[in-house]
């Protein structure tokens, strides 16, 4: 005969903090308007809707947000945006960031700590297309259309200034139809008898010395940690650097609306928080992951001040 026997305890969590504090998430990217979104963070024990608990004694009547751009003394005061904000509060300023801005945002709710973050705004990278070649990918899965492999080469050139990353994502725009209607990325119909014109990630490979030191982040919607890549400028610091990349299961030119490259300079906190966070999806996966501490610069409270200067480098099919 064999016994079996079990015990519980119950074990209190002994954390540094657990009660709600200030969160801010901003992104300051050249041409764009600039977005902040408030909200209070959440003890990772608790149970409650996420959405509201984001919400949870955030007085906005009381509550302010300001950003100081180039160090003016007054600064912008940020506007509650309320079509925007379903998992936090959005504010939005009259300002659209420019290379080489300096931006501090400050913010104060009652109840919480006041908090605050600065960033510089990266200059516009430099990136050529030089060539293209492509070719149709053996077709040995049963896939109902061709895809093609493209080989890429590409110049970089930096300006041997500040510490800085590099952004690579290739897209593609085609024509996708979905049985209930739905789309992935840009505006449609809803429709499911019309296509939608949508822009998806798509694969990369690349070999060059550039990458050695590089960090994949998850494709937005590849679902792929090989759909975009960071690399730094600390091997190509001041100089003019050319570089292949090959972009595997392109859809088939008549499929192709669009094809192209989006590329940004980005500074170290947007590496390090999209770094962070990929890391933290992929931890979920098994029972022995890893814990990730997702990436923060706000100080006094959680989460990120970041920015990135955007170019996008269109691809003749």
């Amino acid at each position: 005969m064999i016994l079996a026997g079990a015990c519980e305890k119950e074990i209190a969590f002994k954390g540094e903090v657990t009660e709600p504090r200030l969160t801010l998430a901003a992104r300051a990217v050249v041409g764009e308007p600039f977005d902040v979104y408030v909200a209070s963070s959440i003890f990772f024990l608790e149970s409650e809707n996420a959405g509201a608990a984001f919400k949870k004694g955030l007085d906005t009547a009381r509550g302010t947000v300001r950003c100081y751009v180039n160090g003016e003394k007054d600064g912008i005061e940020m506007a509650l945006d309320s079509a925007l904000s379903v998992a936090g509060f959005c504010y939005r300023a009259a300002y659209v960031p420019a290379p080489g801005d300096h931006i501090r945002l400050e913010a104060e709710f009652p109840g919480f700590d006041k908090v605050w973050s600065e960033v510089d705004v990266p200059r516009l990278p430099r990136f050529e297309l030089l060539a293209r070649e492509s070719r149709k990918m053996e077709n040995d899965w049963g896939a109902d259309s061709d895809y093609y492999e493209i080989d890429l080469t590409l110049a970089v050139t930096d300006d041997g200034s500040y510490d800085k990353y590099y952004f690579i994502q290739p897209l593609a725009s085609y024509q996708r139809s979905w049985p209930w209607g739905g789309y992935v990325g840009g505006e449609g119909t809803g429709d499911p008898d019309e296509p939608e014109d949508v822009f998806s990630s798509l694969i990369f490979t690349s070999n060059d010395i550039i990458f050695t030191s590089s960090r994949n982040v998850l494709g937005s919607d590849s679902g792929t940690s090989f759909g975009s890549s960071y690399f730094s400028d600390a091997l190509i610091k001041g100089k003019r650097h050319e570089f292949k990349i090959t972009l595997l299961y392109v859809p088939a030119p008549e499929l192709v609306s669009r094809l192209g490259l989006k590329l940004a300079t980005a500074e170290e906190n947007l590496y390090w928080y999209d770094y962070s966070y990929s890391q933290l999806e992929m931890s979920f996966g098994g029972l022995f992951a890893e814990a990730v501490t997702l990436y923060s610069n706000v100080n006094g409270g959680y989460g990120i001040l970041s920015a990135a200067a955007p170019l996008w480098l269109e691809v003749e099919w």
